[in-house]
């Protein structure tokens, strides 16, 4: 766990160890609360590693927070928007914390572009499936299931791929898997260009690059009992309350 810093103390904290770089803006979020809890002017207010807030700023920020009065309209919201942060701060670190599942393609870098090989024809490619890698995923975990979405405004989450039924034992899918690789009881349904299994990007000309959303869910149960020509709802209808966890990468591909 990170210790955080309130009051001139030292406090255990819900942020585990990865989550350092919040300590900072945490303890100072903390101490800005109440005059009272900060150190007096020239002590060392902890943050990150060694570091030091200067004087000045301390002195400044006691100086304005004695401007106004305790009890005021501005100072109850200044709490209420303090004690927020604090919240978000510490549901974002619990929600990576629980969820440590992480996705990963050979074929490119999180929030880089999708190589044309994967691209319809149409865009120059030969259509060759992604090759995704997974792992971290939970105690429990029966099966997994797998999307790409393409959720540009003029795409309307287009769908370019999703797999139900992928046996727990799977760790990742092969480069061209698709129709032709498949784990054992995979199923793939329809995609949105009406066939089944995959279907590289071909975004219309002039549009930029889009986002194409990839996701593994790791699911509690076997298999989903849902049929090929389902469609992005009812499939996310499908899996509703069996996820037990999830993770997501971006490509971009543009012509």
């Amino acid at each position: 766990m990170v210790p955080i810093v309130f009051g001139g103390q030292r406090y255990a904290s819900a942020l585990p160890t990865f989550c350092s770089p919040f300590r900072s803006l945490t303890s100072i979020i903390l101490n800005a609360i109440s005059y009272e809890a900060w150190p007096d002017v020239g002590t060392a207010v902890p943050y990150g590693a060694g570091g030091r807030v200067s004087d000045g700023v301390v002195s400044s920020m006691k100086g304005m927070e004695r401007n106004l009065s305790e009890g005021s309209p501005v100072m109850r919201t200044k709490h209420v928007c303090l004690w927020g942060c604090v919240l978000v701060l510490a549901v974002v670190a619990w929600g990576r914390s629980a969820s440590g599942m992480e996705l990963s393609s050979p074929a490119f870098a999180d929030g880089g572009d999708i190589p044309v090989r994967y691209a319809m024809p149409g865009a120059g490619g030969s259509n060759a499936s992604l090759p995704l890698v997974w792992k971290g995923e939970p105690d429990g975990t029966k099966s997994f299931a797998i999307s790409i979405v393409d959720i540009h405004p003029v795409a309307k989450n287009w769908v370019h791929w999703i797999v139900v039924n992928i046996p727990a034992q799977t760790a990742s899918l092969q480069d061209g898997a698709s129709g032709t690789r498949m784990p054992d009881a995979a199923v793939e349904l329809m995609n949105s260009y009406g066939t089944p299994g995959y279907g590289g990007p071909q975004p219309p000309e002039g549009t930029g690059k889009h986002p194409y959303v990839i996701t593994v869910y790791a699911l509690g149960v076997d298999k989903i009992a849902i049929g090929r020509g389902t469609d992005l709802q009812a499939f996310r209808d499908a899996v509703k309350g069996k996820v037990l966890a999830e993770a997501t990468i971006r490509g971009f591909y543009g012509q």
